[in-house]
């Protein structure tokens, strides 16, 4: 009977950890101290997309929980949104759900808090087309989060041959790459990408397609 019941124990366990709630506190890592008023969402991914489960706002000590998830288990997400930034925290199945620390950063528009480490250029020739990929790095060595919607977290030129057509794909860091739309700016063939660039690392790949052309010269430009 003993057996029985630490089997059964063994099997329920999963179930419970699935159901367990969340509790936690948000950090603003720009002032070092736990952060009130933010809201914060509970999302679950699923084959609909994404599903918001539940919503809270951190209390005047940065504090705030969730009751039990729905069932299914799976991994979620944590989000908090300040200074107009999301901020995602994912909790996988083997995560501890108690304790849980949600970082957030003050932000600031000023684009001196973020620099292009590298930019890497990839050229496939097709019989009647050029796929172009250029991948750029921005590095924030700050602790604080530049977001400027007019100026973007990254510009770039792009070729008139390419109509304006380009796809772009940008990724925080410990983030996933999310599609984003490329705006034109009041320069000539210059774009910007509204994202903000956050404390570490921050992605962007940019994908458009050119007519070949004989000869071929590529022009590109730096901005």
């Amino acid at each position: 009977m003993k057996t029985l019941i630490a089997c059964a124990l063994l099997v329920l366990a999963p179930a419970s950890l699935a159901f367990a709630s969340i509790d936690g506190v948000v950090v603003n890592r720009t002032s070092g101290k736990p952060q009130p008023n933010v809201s914060i969402a509970l999302i679950k991914p699923g084959q609909q997309g994404m599903r918001t489960i539940g919503n809270t706002v951190s209390d005047a000590a940065g504090h705030f929980s969730f009751e039990k998830d729905e069932p299914g288990g799976g991994p979620q997400l944590l989000q908090a949104n300040y200074r107009g930034v999301n901020y995602n925290k994912l909790m996988t199945p083997n995560v501890p759900t108690a304790n849980v620390e949600l970082d957030v950063y003050e932000a600031t528009g000023s684009p001196a808090s973020a620099r292009i480490a590298q930019r890497m250029l990839v050229l496939e020739p097709g019989s009647a087309r050029i796929d172009v990929s250029e991948t750029v790095l921005v590095e924030n060595p700050t602790n604080t989060t530049y977001n400027n919607s007019e100026l973007g977290g990254v510009r770039f030129y792009l070729p008139p041959a390419a109509n304006g057509q380009v796809r772009v794909n940008a990724q925080g860091p410990q983030g996933m790459p999310l599609p984003r739309p490329a705006e034109k700016t009041d320069e000539s063939n210059v774009f910007k990408v509204d994202f903000p660039i956050k404390p570490g690392e921050t992605e962007f790949e940019i994908a458009y397609t050119l007519p070949v052309a004989a000869p071929f010269t590529y022009r590109g430009r730096l901005v």
